[in-house]
């Protein structure tokens, strides 16, 4: 028995260094994988070079800088007995559709065809109405071709018609393919247009390939363009690549051109990869390249580095 405690005891104290051998393999054994996995992480980690994303989304209407603030648009419904309602008070019945504005109007239409702003009906037989966001004004098209603006007629053989969110001014071209602001007629022989929701200036180019901004003329043989937004400025590219805002020459040999959102920037490239920032020369090779909303570009070289201007 005292011989099997002797053992017992020996076991025990060759058992002591291999159990503290084994807890410190273990401890290294953690600190070697924790430093694995700080290591891992500091690998993901890293910053990517950019994407460019060349489909650029608008901004939302609530952006820095986009029109103004929305802060009186009215609370709007129809019920199921089809009255139209404005903030709890009845404005009419037999309601199909409606448009809200941030002055608290509504245009809206019934039945019967009359379309009305509030409870006021401006005439019947509406074919389509818009309102305009910052003045309530309320364009509308009828049956018979007639355009107006609010009680006024602006005139007849309507094809076409926009208006300004921010000014109230209606843009549109007739049957014949004259174009207008409001009343006034710009010119005609029209193939084309774009109008600045902002301003209300319009942007067009008629069949002979002449480029105007409103009635005035900036030049000929007009193949793209562009309206800012913001400011009503034009860009645009003649059909041997020139290229212009306004009426001041940015260039040549124009191949492909973005603005920016909300400063008007002009952002280019010429056939021999050649880019710019309006008349500023950025450099060259480009590949690819993006315009952000305040003015800046992002451009890869064809060689893959990335380059901000």
């Amino acid at each position: 028995m005292r011989t099997l405690a002797l053992v017992a005891v020996a076991l025990a104290v060759f058992a002591v260094p291999s159990a503290a051998q084994s807890l410190e393999g273990a401890a290294a054994s953690a600190e070697k994988a924790l430093a694995g996995a700080k290591a891992s992480l500091e690998l993901k980690a890293f910053t990517p070079k950019p994407r460019l994303v060349l489909s650029q989304e608008p901004p939302d209407e609530t952006g820095p800088g986009q029109y103004r603030p929305c802060a009186n648009r009215p609370l709007v419904y129809i019920n199921r007995d089809r009255e139209i309602y404005k903030d709890g008070v009845r404005l009419g019945r037999g309601a199909r559709d409606y448009r809200a504005s941030c002055t608290g109007d509504v245009a809206w239409q019934d039945d019967s065809g009359y379309v009305y702003r509030n409870a006021e009906r401006l005439g019947d037989s509406v074919r389509r109405f818009v309102i305009a966001k910052h003045t309530g004004d309320v364009a509308w098209l009828d049956s018979s071709g007639y355009l107006y603006k609010n009680r006024e007629r602006l005139g007849t053989g309507a094809q076409r018609f926009e208006m300004s969110d921010v000014r109230g001014t209606v843009v549109w071209s007739d049957t014949s393919n004259a174009v207008y602001r409001d009343g006034e007629r710009l010119g005609r022989d029209m193939a084309r247009y774009e109008m600045s929701q902002v301003t209300g200036d319009v942007a067009w180019v008629s069949r002979s390939g002449e480029m105007y901004r409103n009635a005035e003329r900036l030049g000929w043989d007009a193949g793209q363009f562009k309206i800012h937004a913001f400011t009503g400025q034009v860009v645009w590219m003649e059909r041997g690549g020139k290229i212009h805002k306004g009426s001041e020459r940015l260039g040549s040999d124009a191949a492909r051109f973005e603005l920016a959102y909300y400063t008007g920037d002009v952002a280019w490239v010429d056939r021999y990869g050649r880019i710019y920032k309006n008349d500023q020369r950025l450099g060259d090779d480009c590949a690819e390249f993006k315009v952000e909303n305040d003015g800046r570009i992002l451009w890869k070289d064809r060689y893959g580095e990335y380059h901000i201007g």
